[in-house]
């Protein structure tokens, strides 16, 4: 017969007992620090959807108001994890369009800095900055993967 099953005693104070650890972890686990939804706390990495790879090549980016510098701008074929820094005064962040790649960091804050893993095919790519009209203000820059 279908009937509704009942746990027994020991079983609802286990549930009730595994929930005070639960709450107990996520007080103790839960961070003094606010974060703003779409923004980026130094250090934060944002990774392309399926592109995470413990062999990436650092690539360090600047974001200034309003430049993006990077150290070359000719690469081979690979994973790179472009470390973006913002030293500017404005909030930017770094967009990567090309050869079927489309990616972007969270809003980086002046200060600090965001993460973007990517693996990159032969092809040319535009780098940018996503943030309202930065990109027409000079905040773009053309690399070529062989």
């Amino acid at each position: 017969m279908g009937g509704i099953r009942r746990a027994s005693a020991g079983a609802g104070s286990l549930g009730a007992a595994g929930l005070a650890l639960l709450a107990m972890t996520v007080v103790a686990c839960g961070g003094g620090e606010s974060a703003i939804p779409g923004e980026t706390p130094a250090g934060t990495p944002a990774t392309a959807p399926g592109s995470a790879s413990p062999t990436a090549t650092a690539v360090g980016i600047t974001e200034t108001d309003y430049k993006i510098a990077l150290g070359r701008t000719s690469f081979p074929a690979g994973t790179y994890a472009f470390v973006v820094k913002n030293d500017g005064q404005t909030p930017h962040a770094l967009h990567i369009e090309g050869s079927g790649i489309e990616a972007e960091t969270p809003t980086i804050l002046p200060g600090g800095s965001a993460t973007l893993t990517v693996t990159l095919g032969v092809g040319e790519y535009e780098l940018d900055c996503p943030v309202d009209g930065h990109e027409e203000l000079g905040m773009a820059q053309k690399i070529t993967v062989t």
